[in-house]
């Protein structure tokens, strides 16, 4: 009942900015999902599944260093009143991520040797690994920085302009006839984030580098060492947050083959990339408005409006791969992905909770309560090793998927509660403004 009831208390925030800001993202979102899915189609037929699980696990590994890359300091930019102390961190943070890319890049041309040894396609994969750790972390660094600047127009083509290149990219390749692998693959990913940030740059970066211009390498690490307290403590939280999703691919990969990687890639990006760009979205809006309101009363009726908005989105697809996943699979994708399909219908319940949580763990940050979540992403972490573990010790792969979906499904559903229960003490201020905005 009290999702009915604030379902119908949504009406009163379509007129507001924060309703707008969200609309302009979602706009994104919709343009280059569908970009993305229709090039899918394609794509799964020219690329086999080894192909994609390899890909899958470039991707997964540079998106885990990425956040290695750059302590987590962009996130530190809506600390600073000082619009030019924020852009100050905005370039530290940039600067690490640069730094820790040429490290990498490093080490894997050292010990390419070694690598080559364990498989002869590593060292260009490792390679390929350290170049997207750079681009991740500058797309994040670019994406904060927007969001502090309520660019959200910017962020919206950043997506629009990703989903074209990394998905029509490779399609080029057959067209010329040149035999596709996982390196296209890799590479118009990589070319994919790098327009995004030029894009986003294009709308906000003059006064990033009106600031940056005058500033001094001491300036630069004064500001890390005053803000070194926001990535302590988020760090950890979002180094488990992006490698819990990672591990089934690193460990399907290793034990089970890539090809088996690559049906796991398949199934989650054509579910789960709506549902995390969505939620991501609703995150960049929710977590621009939870900043600088966090005195009085309850947040919990803005957690049940986006849950709703969520809800009206993604309940009638998911109705539709719980029912017929295998064949829609097969039919989109290629007889080959059935496969992939059914997995999908598994992951289902653990997707839906994922998408639930991702806005409103924004609550644990700005209340001061990232400890809460990092026990949470602690043992989310070690649940999703458990269940492949005991997976692979039952020598059923199927076992480890159902394990990994139920229990990520408890851990999502534990978050939501847990954000509800702080927010539900917080900010009766934030509610009057933002229903006052609505008139």
């Amino acid at each position: 009942m009290q999702l009915i009831y604030h379902l119908m208390k949504a009406r009163r925030v379509v007129s507001s900015g924060y309703t707008q800001s969200l609309a302009k993202l979602l706009s994104g979102s919709v343009i280059s999902q569908g970009i993305a899915l229709a090039a899918m189609v394609v794509i799964t037929r020219y690329y086999s599944a080894v192909e994609l699980g390899l890909f899958a696990v470039s991707v997964s590994a540079s998106t885990v260093l990425s956040v290695l890359a750059t302590g987590r300091y962009e996130f530190a930019v809506m600390n600073p009143k000082d619009e030019r102390e924020a852009a100050i961190v905005i370039g530290a943070a940039a600067g690490l991520g640069l730094g820790f890319g040429a490290i990498t890049a490093m080490v894997a041309l050292v010990g390419s040797d070694i690598l080559r040894m364990l498989d002869p396609r590593a060292p260009a994969l490792a390679l390929g690994i350290a170049a997207l750790t750079v681009v991740q972390s500058m797309f994040s660094v670019a994406t904060k920085w927007a969001n502090r600047s309520s660019a959200y127009g910017a962020i919206t083509g950043s997506l629009v302009a990703i989903s074209l290149v990394a998905n029509g990219g490779p399609l080029l390749i057959p067209a010329m006839s040149i035999e596709p692998s996982e390196h296209h693959l890799i590479f118009f990913f990589g070319a994919a984030k790098i327009a995004g940030v030029l894009l986003i740059l294009s709308f906000t970066g003059r006064a990033l580098s009106d600031a940056l211009r005058t500033a001094s390498v001491v300036e630069f690490f004064g500001a890390l060492r005053r803000h070194w307290k926001f990535p302590a403590f988020t760090l950890p939280h979002g180094l488990t947050s992006k490698l819990s999703p990672e591990i089934p691919i690193f460990f399907l990969a290793a034990f089970s083959g890539p090809a088996l990687a690559g049906f796991f890639s398949v199934a989650r990006r054509a579910m789960n990339q709506p549902m995390h760009l969505l939620a991501t979205n609703v995150g960049h809006v929710f977590h621009r408005r939870l900043v600088g309101r966090t005195g009085g009363g309850s947040l919990s009726r803005e957690m049940y409006v986006i849950f709703a908005m969520m809800a009206v989105i993604m309940v009638p697809v998911s109705g539709v791969v719980l029912v017929w996943g295998p064949q829609l699979f097969a039919w989109i994708f290629g007889s080959d992905f059935g496969t992939s399909g059914v997995i999908a219908q598994i992951l289902l319940p653990a997707l839906i909770f994922r998408m639930m949580a991702a806005p409103v763990a924004y609550v644990f940050m700005v209340f001061g309560e990232q400890w809460k979540m990092l026990i949470l992403q602690l043992s989310h972490m070690a649940l999703v090793m458990a269940s492949f573990w005991v997976g692979h010790l039952a020598g059923n792969v199927w076992v480890a998927f159902w394990l990994y979906s139920g229990s990520s499904s408890l851990i999502y559903l534990a978050t939501v509660l847990l954000a509800q229960k702080i927010a539900s003490g917080s900010a009766l201020d934030y509610r009057r403004d933002i229903y006052a905005e609505a008139g």
